[in-house]
Parts: C-alpha cells; sequence; structure tokens
C-alpha cells in the first residue's frame, strides 16, 4: 500500500537535521510510499498543519525535534513517530514551557526515537511514565559522497585564509569543526588554544565550517573571537558535499560541543577516514572509545596534548581511523537504519488500525 507522509524537520540543507530527514525520506521512496519533507516553521499554527494533512491525505506524521515539531505533533489527530534531538534532552528541557510542549509531543506520537543508549537513558528519567516498547532506538546512519572538485586547499589559498606559496596540504595541519554557529556547539571553546599554537607553529590552522543558526550569539561572541585569533578560519558554510570533501582534505575533525546527542559530523569523518577529537560529553562518548576509535578531551590543554600526540605517531592515527571506519560500517548502515524506519512505519499504522 502506497503511504503519504509528511516528515518534518529543520531543512536548512547545511544542518544534521537536512541530512537525516532526506535520508529517511530516500528510503521510504525508493519502497514506493510519498514523502513529503516541510519545516515546522512553515506552519503558522496547528490549524493551518491539521488542514495540510487533511489536504495532502496524509497518513502518518514523521517530526525530528520533540519541541521543534512537538509543537504541531502535540495536537495531530494523525498519527505520528517522534525522533528526539540531543537538544531536546540535553538542553530544552531546562526550559519548563519547551518541556511541557516536548511532554505532550511524547505522549501523542505512536513511537519515540532515540539514537543511542545515553538518549534513550536520559529520555527514560525526563519521562519515566512513558511505556518503555515505545520508545525505540534507532542509530544514525551515515553516507558520505564527497566532491570530487572541491580542494581544501584550493579554497583557503583563493581566499587568502594560508599563504599563496602553499603546495600540498602537507605542509600544513588543518583541524576542521563542523558544525552551525550557536552556543551548544561552543565553538570558541578552543580558539585561543589554537591561535596559541598558531603563533608557534605556523603550519596549524583551526577551519570552522557552518551557518549561522544564532545570530547574537555569532555577532557578540563567535565573530569578534575569529577575527582576533591568527590561524583560527570561519568558512560560512559549504554544500554537503564539498563539506565531505574538506573532511577527507582535513587532518582530523574537531567537536567542541557541550552537549550532543549523535553527531552526525562525527559520524561522517568516521566515515572518510580522519581521526575525531571530541569533547567528552555523553553523546560523544556514546560513540568513540577513547584511543580506539577517536580522542576525547575535557579542556583545551588536553586537546592540545591529545592531537600532537596523532601528529607525532602516524600509525597510532592510521589505526584510530580504521576501527573507526569498521564501527561505522557495522553500526550506522543505510539499509538498517531504513529498514528500521519502514517497520516502525508499518507497526505505527496497524496499532492505529487496531485501535
Amino acid at each position: 500500500m502506497r503511504l503519504t507522509l509528511i516528515l518534518l524537520s529543520p531543512l536548512q540543507r547545511q544542518g544534521g537535521n537536512f541530512s537525516t530527514i532526506s535520508r529517511i525520506s530516500s528510503y521510504l521512496t525508493s519502497h514506493g510510499h510519498r514523502c513529503l519533507m516541510e519545516d515546522p516553521k512553515t506552519f503558522q499554527s496547528i490549524t493551518e498543519f491539521q488542514a495540510f494533512l487533511h489536504h495532502k491525505s496524509v497518513d502518518l506524521v514523521i517530526g525530528i525535534h520533540a519541541y521543534r515539531s512537538g509543537c504541531l505533533i502535540r495536537a495531530s489527530t494523525v498519527p505520528s513517530i517522534l525522533i528526539l534531538g540531543g537538544t531536546d534532552v540535553n538542553e530544552f528541557y531546562k526550559d519548563i514551557n519547551k518541556l511541557s510542549i516536548m511532554t505532550e509531543a511524547v505522549h501523542t506520537a505512536r513511537y519515540v526515537v532515540v539514537f543511542s543508549p545515553s538518549m534513550l537513558s536520559r529520555t527514560s528519567s525526563l519521562w519515566p511514565e512513558m511505556p518503555s516498547n515505545k520508545v525505540k532506538e534507532i542509530k544514525q546512519a551515515v553516507i558520505t559522497e564527497p566532491s570530487s572538485s572541491f580542494c581544501l586547499l584550493k579554497y583557503l589559498k583563493s581566499h587568502n585564509h594560508i599563504p599563496a606559496g602553499t603546495t600540498s596540504l602537507r605542509n600544513i595541519t588543518v583541524f576542521l569543526l563542523v558544525g552551525g554557529i550557536r552556543p551548544v556547539k561552543d565553538p570558541v571553546f578552543l580558539i585561543d588554544k589554537f591561535s596559541e599554537w598558531h603563533r608557534e607553529d605556523c603550519s596549524v590552522y583551526y577551519v570552522i565550517i557552518g551557518p549561522k543558526i544564532d545570530a547574537e550569539y555569532f555577532e557578540e561572541t563567535f565573530w569578534p573571537a575569529v577575527k582576533q585569533s591568527p590561524g583560527v578560519i570561519y568558512i560560512p558554510g559549504l554544500s554537503k558535499e564539498d563539506t565531505h570533501a574538506a573532511m577527507r582534505d582535513c587532518f582530523s575533525l574537531v567537536n567542541s560541543s557541550k552537549s550532543e546527542g549523535m553527531s552526525l559530523a562525527i559520524l561522517e569523518a568516521m566515515d572518510v577516514g580522519v581521526p575525531v577529537l571530541a569533547r567528552r560529553v555523553t553523546g560523544n562518548r556514546d560513540l568513540i572509545q577513547d584511543g580506539e576509535t577517536g580522542l576525547l578531551y575535557d579542556t583545551p590543554q588536553e586537546f592540545v596534548l591529545k592531537a600532537r600526540s596523532i601528529m607525532s605517531s602516524p600509525e597510532k592515527r592510521d589505526q584510530i581511523v580504521a576501527m573507526a571506519r569498521d564501527q561505522v560500517a557495522q553500526q550506522h548502515c543505510y539499509k538498517v537504519e531504513g529498514h528500521a524506519y519502514m517497520r516502525l512505519v508499518q507497526t505505527a499504522l496497524s496499532e492505529e488500525c487496531s485501535v
């Protein structure tokens, strides 16, 4: 039976949410279903959303974020599946109004999806009354498609970020952070240390790629820090394919987030074959075994020590890359993820029919 589904998610193309909802849509579409991707902010009211569902004869709603999509799902008369974001369980719950909306949404949804064991545990503690069989853990899959035409070295030279005479990426060491510019990603956490390191060794660069998500944070905190820090480079955003190519070309991916659910950028870096140095927060610990599939750090000082350790040991770097790639291949497969969502859709609708 061909179903009509609406998939709700922030649709900024440079964001992880867009990649996640696009993968789910691609899989369901390939199996004959009609998938409509919409940004929750498109709808001005629940009434407008309900009218849209009726007009499009929607069978099921799948929404990312218990707050952003939950604002609409909480009053939906159409069956729904809610995918929790790390921001929901790590940040938004601190706001009583957002927690109230998320609570309505998780109770309205037929199923709630989390990406990792720590998100599962956090969900259980936030909503202990929710039946355990309603919450499903589905690990995010990863698909990387590095552009064959993008070269990080050429990009940095053409935008005057590095000396024009730099002839090879082997002449510089680029650490790359990928993520939207907002407080929870804490892109300034390592800036001072990187600038200090660049003054000691001018071949070391810190490149940050990501769209401006929080305008106030960008203007008041992030951009002033970047402007006054030698060796720190900001790229407003690249296509997904060019971002994957930048990952491929860098020495290491960096994550400095204050909290994470499951970082798609970390999975992408593992898949393209570069080591990850990530802040030691719960979501990152779900993905990285320190010293085996990546490196974890707490402070900027520890970051530099661990970064230097793989710079001085290519064998250790290669070993980490190989183990991380194996982990991604075994645990973050596109077909496994897609099949899990297909089963969940079928189960959700069969339960609806039996009510």
